[in-house]
């Protein structure tokens, strides 16, 4: 009987020992990821286009003020620069930002009131450059980033009339106006520090007289509207 339960238990033991053999390998549970956050500090660069709208008026006072002068577009690539720091609470995101942007951006127009004191004159007007530090709430959908924004605003441009005939600007006034901007976008998070992202800006910088060298180029009351389209990539410095 001794015998025949040793048996047993070996048989038993073969068994066990071959059906284990034959059992798929225990897989591993997956590890956890934590949700993307967008806490975090950033620089990158953009490129898009800029649309600008320009109405000028005489504002010297006399007959003339208040006349139409002409009206134009200016319109032209762009290019630039920025930095941010963001904040993320919940789903919301909390944030600051500043850019700079280069531009060419340049319009041309027959004056009406130019036109008549110097026959042939052209008004012209050039944007060199936008810059603009805002705000911008967001609402994070994991690693996209629908947003709005708003700001500051602040545009670099050159008037001067100008007789294309002879190629003679007769006269020429530059300066740096400011306004704001508001716009949105959307990001999106490709890894952990690098995003990309489409956006829209309006600009607003009022009207602003401008003075010119004496008659017969009366002061002008100008203002000045801007669209810019762009996209651009960021990439975060901190925290990796």
């Amino acid at each position: 009987m001794k015998k025949l339960l040793l048996a047993g238990v070996g048989v038993a033991a073969m068994v066990g020992t071959a059906m284990a053999a034959d059992m798929p390998m225990a897989v591993k549970a997956p590890m956890y990821a934590p949700p993307f956050s967008w806490t975090g500090c950033y620089v990158g660069g953009f490129f898009g286009s800029l649309f600008s709208t320009n109405g000028w008026n005489v504002a010297a006072p006399g007959a003339a003020f208040g006349t139409p002068e002409s009206s134009f577009n200016a319109t032209d690539l762009l290019g630039g620069l920025q930095g941010s720091c963001d904040y993320q609470f919940s789903s919301w995101v909390l944030g600051v930002a500043g850019d700079y942007a280069w531009t060419q951006a340049s319009g041309t127009a027959v004056g009406n009131f130019t036109g008549i004191a110097q026959p042939g004159m052209t008004d012209r007007v050039k944007i060199s450059s936008l810059s603009s530090v805002t705000g911008r709430l967001g609402y994070a959908i994991d690693r996209w980033l629908p947003y709005v924004k708003g700001g500051g605003a602040w545009s670099s441009d050159k008037y001067d009339a100008f007789v294309p005939g002879a190629g003679v600007v007769a006269s020429m006034v530059s300066g740096t106006r400011s306004g704001y901007t508001v716009g949105g976008g959307l990001e999106y998070a490709v890894v952990s520090n690098l995003s990309l992202y489409i956006e829209y800006d309006w600009y607003d910088f009022g009207t602003k007289t401008v003075t010119f060298g004496g008659a017969p180029f009366p002061a002008m009351s100008i203002h000045e509207r801007d669209s810019v389209v762009k996209v651009g990539a960021n990439w975060k410095l901190w925290p990796w």
